[in-house]
């Protein structure tokens, strides 16, 4: 396809038309990209609830209400080997 230069205001601009065909495949490419996008963030909200879950379990109802001691059980479990 080739370009066609259309001129607005003294400014030279350069357009591309658009095929169905282009508009098809960029469509397809963003649609796997969230996909593909939203299973590695699944995977990684995972690890996270499962790290805070064990953390908690580890606390008291009291503790588990106070920023220190959250921060603390935090400093614990990661240096668990």
């Amino acid at each position: 396809l080739r370009p066609r230069a259309t001129t607005e205001n003294n400014h030279k601009q350069t357009t591309y038309p658009s095929t169905p065909v282009n508009m098809k495949s960029f469509s397809i490419l963003a649609l796997l990209s969230l996909i593909v996008n939203a299973a590695f963030a699944a995977q990684e909200c995972e690890v996270c609830v499962k790290v805070m879950d064990d953390v908690r379990a580890s606390m008291t109802k009291e503790q588990s209400r106070k920023k220190p001691e959250i921060e603390k059980a935090l400093g614990a479990y990661c240096k668990k080997e």
